[in-house]
């Protein structure tokens, strides 16, 4: 019988940027009961409780660097704390990651939906679908909902067990 992990269920961190000119992107950010992720061109936005990580009710106005989060789905068991992540490992050690000082970016006032539009022709990165399948929890069969042409595309999961996990996708500007 498999082991349960009491970690993080999905690799958000997938969905951050690596620009260094923008600090506040490389991280995973926790708001009101939810994580953020985000590179710009992506935006992620994850019900907390999809994940069974112990004290997550004290994660409100935090954040994670991707690179720490992504070593912290490897564990075996973590637990929120006012200054960071305590984990155990595989092999029953004991590690913290420390949380980013880093400010959250307002990644509500982009994943506010303006309703379906009809639409003629849209680009999109095929490649920016990817990182979203592996990155939402519910990534494997979504809706998408096309706002117009330079607007963001909505993306919910079509599974009811993730219901309030949402997506955005920004379009490529056809010429």
């Amino acid at each position: 019988m498999a082991e349960i992990k009491h970690t993080f269920i999905s690799d958000l961190h997938l969905a951050c940027a690596n620009d260094k000119l923008r600090p506040a992107m490389q991280c995973i950010h926790f708001k009101d009961g939810f994580a953020y992720a985000s590179d710009a061109h992506v935006v992620i936005k994850q019900p907390l409780y999809f994940n069974p990580v112990e004290n997550m009710d004290i994660l409100d106005g935090v954040a994670i660097h991707a690179e720490s989060f992504k070593a912290i789905r490897k564990m075996k068991q973590v637990t929120a704390t006012e200054e960071g992540f305590e984990c155990i490992s595989k092999d029953g050690s004991k590690v913290f990651f420390e949380y980013s000082k880093e400010k959250s970016p307002n990644f509500e006032a982009v994943l506010t939906s303006k309703g379906a539009q009809m639409l003629g022709e849209i680009g999109i990165n095929p490649g920016l679908v990817g990182v979203l399948k592996k990155a939402m929890a519910g990534g494997d069969k979504v809706k998408m909902t096309f706002q117009g042409q330079a607007e963001a595309i909505m993306i919910e999961p079509l599974q009811a067990e993730y219901e309030g996990e949402v997506a955005m996708i920004m379009p490529l500007l056809i010429q």
